[in-house]
């Protein structure tokens, strides 16, 4: 595994955070928290019985293979009993030995740096709507209505530990795109741009994927709203300036289930005491919820 490729991909449309990446081709191992890995093999599916997650055009499938963390070790899923079991075994253990040492280097650097932004009426960054790497083709077809959160379901399945009043949180994402479609006008427009060739120079692309400064205090409190609700996640983002990362993480502050579960993916953190006391809260929590 020491040709592994440690990477990170952002969960858009709507944005859910940071998705750690191991890649080693034929094994791979992604993690939304640092912490629980979902674990898929490449292996030859010529029937398969259970499904596939992503073909390549041959015999060979990315198929989950099961969970892994430290705590609980690892937790096998139903497997296609036609694929190559033995094979799939071996890519398995292969990187379950190699995550503990990965996991020392959380988080990874992004790797979608090819960005399609939705613009305002004089053509300045609204909000981020779809990101792949560079070397990837671009989506043939991305709508040009951003979307702010989950639905309520959604939410829940998602990352439930962060949703604590689902109608206010319905809300401020029905407020928030509000805000962005109404600024995007009748009709929207678009841009491409790749970071990795400097692509960024003449406009300010915000950090967290969306306009956070606004002219009037209306829109002001709306947005810090919707930053307020998504804090443990747009904390995982690696560009943040120092003040908006500070407000960051006083409004994830306020979640501390989600700041034990998303803080190791955190590129950093301005105060360790405030992170140490939102993880004692979480504990103390979740002791009197068992």
């Amino acid at each position: 595994m020491t040709a592994a490729n440690h990477h990170a991909l952002r969960l858009l449309a709507p944005f859910q955070g940071v998705l750690q990446i191991v890649d080693d081709g034929d094994v791979r191992a992604m993690s939304q928290d640092g912490n629980e890995w979902q674990i898929q093999v490449r292996v030859d599916t010529r029937n398969p019985i259970w499904g596939e997650m992503e073909g390549d055009g041959d015999a060979t499938r990315l198929m989950v293979y099961g969970l892994w963390s430290p705590d609980a070790g690892l937790v096998r899923l139903p497997f296609d009993p036609m694929a190559d079991v033995a094979a799939a075994h071996k890519l398995a253990e292969g990187m379950v030995a190699h995550l503990p040492a990965a996991m020392e280097r959380l988080p990874y650097a992004l790797a979608d740096r090819h960005e399609l932004w939705l613009l305002d009426d004089e053509d300045q960054p609204l909000a981020l709507l779809a990101s792949v790497r560079s070397e990837d083709p671009l989506p043939g077809h991305v709508r040009r209505h951003w979307q702010a959160s989950l639905s309520s379901h959604n939410a829940r399945v998602a990352h439930g530990l962060l949703i604590t009043d689902m109608p206010a949180y319905r809300r401020c994402g029905d407020e928030m795109e509000k805000l962005v479609a109404r600024c995007a006008g009748n009709r929207p427009r678009t841009r491409w741009i790749d970071r990795t060739q400097g692509d960024n120079d003449a406009m300010d692309f915000p950090a967290p994927g969306v306009r956070h400064h606004w002219s009037t205090a209306v829109e002001q409190a709306v947005a810090d709203d919707w930053l307020r609700w998504h804090a443990p996640l747009l904390l995982m983002l690696p560009e943040l300036d120092t003040a908006l990362r500070d407000r960051l993480e006083a409004f994830a502050m306020a979640q501390v289930a989600a700041v034990a579960r998303y803080w190791r993916t955190w590129p950093e953190v301005l105060d360790q005491q405030r992170l140490q006391a939102a993880l004692v809260a979480a504990r103390l929590k979740a002791t009197v919820q068992d």
